[in-house]
């Protein structure tokens, strides 16, 4: 069996507007409340632990107090222009010197403590601190159901925080609160579900008999009016009704995008009960395919985020399928390897497919795509000037003697003020303006309030459509491999990992940040995702092989070239060293990744030699920022 998860465009509820947004705050409350009773669980762990091993943790603390306190000196120095704003701190030994000692002190302390925790003392202690841990969950639950938090989404919450919990104490961090969006007037974001027990099979959700989840599907005349819109032009005139397909109906444009199964219902989730009797909330939603009716509904909710100042609302369905077992599908391989780069004509490369036939493709980011990417860029630079701006004028004002006390109270730390919702909430406790110089700053305030509600409107839109942009050309490339080849073998590399920024001692924030937006326009961790689904629902197969850097190695005579050797940052073609042969890297690690499967080597003793060589080299090479960071977290 395998399992999907369909997502579907949604509008605002229709009916049950208020329940959904009770939903939501409620989850929000309740994740923070769990996020709270973890984090003190941890604290009283970590103090039943750290009084068995005392001397570690003073050394920790010691050699902890000391970073921080040459990192404060290097930011001081900065601060004050006695350091370059680029490159090294001028300390920079002294800052390696107390990282060294507090990285070993802080294996130290966690060898002890994973020690300590053998001990069955401790165990029982820690056991002991569950079971209270536990109690006071079932509590909060209790608490939750009596405000009125339904099951399903109180589930959906629970086990978001069991994934959080679990993931932190691996990486020996701390769950997060869930913080405030900036919209004012209620709490939006997050999910409400419905957990269908014993799964619901998709023609019953259609003939919209269940207690639990309907979708009712109805043609568009009915979809409109059910969300009040009917045939009214904006002048309240009677106006007809475009069919889908005509030339000037937008309607018959996403037609024509999403094929002939694109259809309009109305999904039904139950959000309360009234005695035995469900209580729905009504939302439209757009099916731009049709359900799999071999498929059974496990989870359904409602999902709403916060683009730019509006809500988006979606519907995801988790549908479980029968296994698909492709007779014809295809003997060939392809071998797929993640490695942007940017080219010499400016496009960005994000992958390279080579195939056991012969065939070679160079996956780009569209073009437009780095282009709109940076105007939406541009856009948020405006906002952030017009903000600017606005600050400085009233600071500009508050210095003035006419000024009220009370305006300059309020206005007191204002220079700090680096978000929109500080000057919201000024305008909206002004009250009563008197005319004058003070009614033109009001007036002035409103007019940047119209502006840059305006522009970041401009900025989301337009963000959140090239981001779909890039999904789509990303599930073409992968439908198309899905179609030509049987297996796809690719890498299980860790993206995020790129994502990390240096620290204080290895050089200013601005260090390594193109190569980290070079990451964030070609998304390869969505190409990854596309590939393995395409190749998953068509019933071929998905091969992932350890992350090893096959690029400085040469597929003719097999040496490994130096971390050293520049050439390989500079172009994307390179020519060895050894043999003289000219190649392009990421197609030579295509064809490694193709040579572990046994497609492309005959002789798979010389490959094995050539890849623990790899290995090998690449372990006496560890020593970079991002390998570091690895290494220490897997401690």
């Amino acid at each position: 069996m395998q399992t999907k998860i369909y997502t579907c465009g949604a509008k605002s509820p229709i009916v049950g507007t208020d329940l959904v947004q009770k939903q939501l705050r409620l989850a929000r409350e309740y994740q923070n409340a769990l996020v709270a009773c973890e984090r003190r669980l941890r604290d009283v762990e970590k103090r039943v632990v750290a009084s068995r091993v005392p001397v570690e943790c003073a050394r920790y603390d010691a050699a902890l107090a000391a970073l921080q306190t040459v990192e404060q000196v290097a930011r001081n120095a900065r601060a004050s222009g006695e350091a370059p704003k680029r490159g090294l701190a001028p300390n920079t030994s002294d800052i390696e010197v107390a990282k060294h000692v507090f990285h070993e002190a802080q294996r130290a302390l966690w060898i002890a403590e994973k020690k300590v925790r053998t001990n069955l003392e401790v165990k029982t202690e820690i056991a002991n601190l569950w079971i209270i841990a536990a109690a006071a969950r079932r509590a909060l639950r209790s608490e939750a159901v009596k405000n009125g938090l339904y099951w399903g989404t109180y589930l959906l919450v629970e086990a978001a925080m069991d994934a959080a919990a679990k993931k932190t104490r691996k990486e020996h961090s701390l769950p997060h609160f869930r913080d405030r969006p900036s919209q004012s007037a209620f709490w939006i974001g997050g999910r409400v579900g419905v957990q269908l027990q014993g799964g619901l099979p998709v023609p019953d959700a259609l003939t919209c008999t269940d207690t639990r989840l309907r979708i009712e599907v109805l043609d568009d005349a009915e979809w409109f009016r059910r969300r009040g819109k009917g045939n009214l032009g904006n002048d309240g005139k009677s106006r007809p009704v475009r069919q889908p397909g005509s030339s000037r109906s937008k309607t018959g444009r996403r037609n024509m995008r999403f094929g002939a199964g694109y259809q309009r219902a109305i999904a039904h989730f139950r959000v309360g009960s009234n005695g035995r009797l469900p209580i729905f909330a009504e939302i439209p939603i757009l099916l731009d395919r049709p359900l799999p009716v071999d498929g059974v509904i496990k989870w359904a909710w409602i999902f709403a985020r916060e683009i730019g100042p509006r809500i988006e609302w979606s519907v995801q369905l988790t549908v479980v399928l029968p296994d698909v077992v492709a007779n014809d599908a295809p003997a060939e391989r392809v071998a797929l390897n993640l490695g942007w780069r940017r080219l010499p004509n400016g496009e960005i490369r994000v992958g390279y497919v080579v195939g056991n036939d012969g065939y070679e493709e160079e996956i780009r980011v569209p073009s437009d795509v780095a282009t709109r990417i940076e105007h939406a860029d541009s856009i948020v630079s405006i906002i952030d000037r017009s903000r600017d701006e606005m600050i400085a004028r009233l600071c500009a004002f508050a210095e003035m003697e006419k000024a009220s006390e009370g305006f300059c109270r309020a206005v007191a730390h204002a220079p700090k003020w680096r978000g929109r919702e500080r000057l919201l909430a000024l305008r909206s406790r002004w009250g009563i303006v008197p005319v004058g110089e003070e009614d033109e700053l009001v007036r002035a305030l409103d007019k940047w309030i119209l502006r840059d509600r305006h522009l970041w409107f401009w900025a989301a839109d337009e963000r959140t459509a090239i981001m779909r942009r890039r999904l789509q050309a990303y599930r073409e490339v992968a439908a198309r491999l899905a179609t030509r080849y049987g297996e796809v073998i690719i890498t299980d590399m860790i993206i995020s990992d790129f994502a990390e920024q240096p620290e204080a001692a290895e050089g200013a924030r601005s260090e390594g940040r193109e190569q980290r937006r070079q990451r964030m326009i070609a998304a390869p961790a969505e190409l990854r995702k596309s590939v393995k689904e395409a190749f998953t629902s068509r019933g071929r197969g998905v091969c992932e092989k350890k992350a090893v850097d096959y690029t400085r190695t040469c597929d003719g005579c097999g040496v490994v070239a130096s971390k050293s050797d520049e050439s390989f940052r500079i172009s994307v073609r390179v020519t060895c060293g050894t043999c003289g042969q000219v190649r392009d890297q990421d197609a030579s690690h295509c064809g490694f990744l193709l040579a572990s499967a046994g497609m492309m080597r005959e002789d798979e003793e010389a490959f094995a030699a050539t890849e623990s060589r790899v290995e090998s080299r690449q372990e006496e090479a560890v020593g970079g920022r991002w390998q570091k960071k690895r290494s220490q977290k897997g401690m």
